[in-house]
């Protein structure tokens, strides 16, 4: 299969100079995300999580190609939530998240997928993400991952098991 179509730079830049911005406020409210490959319910459930967490401002995509060339929109992202399992496979997924990471390395990116056995908050998926967090996700869990991912920024609400 074909690599999935380049970022654009503009978007890069973009998301790399929020993400800083917000690091260097140490802001923990009114933060934005990036939603991709999610259908509307779904992209519901996570925005409830994430409103917890200090999020207020989101951007959906149904389709993974949301990550790609969007370079039109004149928003800014703390961080990004990608559903994996919309790629096509998994070669499209993992080339399109180390271009990313590559034009932006300190932008925080969770991935949720159906095809990984458990959660995974260390180094195995490092160059693609910063959490992988396996489906379905507990608000619970959102939680951790949003904790790790943006470290420095204060702490999520917890949540009861």
């Amino acid at each position: 299969m074909s690599p999935a179509p380049g970022l654009h730079e503009p978007l890069v830049s973009r998301l790399s100079e929020s993400f800083a911005w917000h690091m260097s406020r140490r802001r923990r409210s009114g933060l934005s995300a990036l939603l991709v490959g999610l259908d509307v319910e779904t992209a519901g459930v996570f925005q409830a999580q994430l409103r917890r967490c200090g999020f207020s401002r989101f951007t959906a995509f149904a389709s993974p190609l949301g990550l790609l060339g969007e370079s039109g929109r004149h928003v800014h992202f703390d961080m990004i939530l990608v559903d994996f399992d919309s790629f096509r496979d998994v070669d499209d997924g993992v080339e399109a998240l180390l271009e990313l990471r590559a034009g932006a390395p300190e932008l925080p990116v969770i991935i949720v997928s159906s095809r990984v056995a458990n959660d995974d908050f260390g180094r195995e998926r490092r160059a693609i993400c910063d959490a992988t967090l396996r489906k379905p996700v507990s608000a619970k869990r959102m939680a951790t991952a949003v904790d790790v991912v943006i470290q420095g920024l204060g702490k999520c609400h917890r949540y009861a098991s």
